[in-house]
């Protein structure tokens, strides 16, 4: 089959809808066939998994303004906004009938090197940061604590398919190398590590800060010549939203310049198999969030831009809802006139 037929299977439907929310959103949570969604403008927006509107809840969250919204355990938490307030916030819970109670528990930290990406029996996989900014990748032995760390260019995901892991970069080029996708079949053959030179090389890669040491600069080449196995996406204006196995099958869904599609990889190869929408947009947040059997992936960025020949703020955010054989998409775009104008 060429690679025109093979993009213009359907593996999905799709649907373009608009987000029913008020603002840009922050963080989104789900619980007992609700979603809640914090927002710009501090109030909590809730909609059933047909994405409506439910009001009702809304009124009976929406008590005072709030920005932070998360989850714990199987509670949903409520953080109270206070521009005055120093410290932690004050949180609350939601109850089963959506009435908040203070919420007393003390919330622990985690001190490992990053922001974990994925976790299986053996290890807990972990990036100095998702994105752009983002450059190492940390392997972490839950048996022996050990850690193996590969140099990575912007990670975004990290999976497991077909007893490899796929570290899922978004792509763009870095010191003229385009690397979209990394596979480890054995994460011990990378190079090991303590999580005291974790961090010093999360210093090293934090914009403006001093550097930790010339070993730590020492280091961070040696890790970057590391030889892996790794292959690209279509062209250098493909960046991956996300990245999911369906039946023996593993997809991502890609962005470019001009669309929106979904490309399939195979071996050492990527290769596009279906457009999902003629649109392309600015995405810098890129979450996924699991519930039931489906996954919504979160994004959302703003900043400023040229329109109509003045310059205007804008904020661009939603999510793509994934199921079994549909892919819907759920955006709010709004721009006004800049205050810089």
């Amino acid at each position: 089959m060429t690679s025109d037929k093979k993009a213009g299977q359907k593996l999905f439907s799709t649907s373009y809808n608009e987000l029913k929310i008020d603002s840009k959103l922050y963080d989104v949570v789900y619980s007992n066939g609700y979603f809640f969604i914090s927002q710009a403008s501090q109030k909590v927006v809730v909609l059933d998994t047909f994405f409506r509107r439910q009001q009702q809840i809304e009124d009976s969250i929406n008590k005072f303004p709030s920005t932070i919204i998360y989850k714990t355990n199987d509670s949903v938490i409520l953080c109270k906004y206070d521009g005055n307030r120093t410290g932690f916030p004050e949180t609350y819970y939601l109850t089963n009938d959506f009435k908040l109670k203070a919420f007393k528990e003390k919330i622990e930290y985690s001190q490992m090197p990053g922001e974990l990406l994925f976790e299986d029996s053996l290890y807990k996989i972990f990036a100095n940061r998702i994105g752009q900014d983002g450059f190492f990748t940390y392997f972490l032995e839950k048996s022996t604590k050990i850690i193996f760390a590969i140099f990575s260019y912007s990670p975004r995901q990290v999976l497991k398919f077909q007893e490899e892991y796929y570290i899922i970069c978004d792509g763009r080029k870095h010191d003229s190398t385009n690397i979209g996708v990394i596979k480890i079949k054995n994460p011990k053959q990378l190079f090991e590590i303590t999580i005291q030179q974790a961090e010093k090389l999360n210093i090293l890669y934090t914009h403006l800060a001093a550097s930790p040491g010339k070993q730590y600069e020492a280091l961070a080449d040696t890790i970057k010549k590391w030889s892996f196995n790794s292959y690209g996406y279509l062209d250098r204006y493909s960046v991956p939203i996300y990245t999911f196995q369906k039946g023996n099958e593993l997809f991502t869904i890609v962005k470019n310049d001009s669309s929106i599609y979904l490309g399939k990889h195979e071996g050492n190869n990527f290769q596009k198999v279906q457009q999902l929408f003629d649109t392309a947009f600015g995405i810098d947040n890129i979450y996924p969030m699991k519930y039931k059997n489906n996954t919504l992936v979160i994004f959302s960025s703003s900043g400023g831009k040229m329109s109509y020949g003045q310059m205007v703020d804008y904020f661009d955010c939603g999510f793509f809802n994934i199921e079994a054989d549909k892919i819907d998409l759920y955006r709010l775009y709004r721009e006004h006139k800049s205050k810089w104008q």
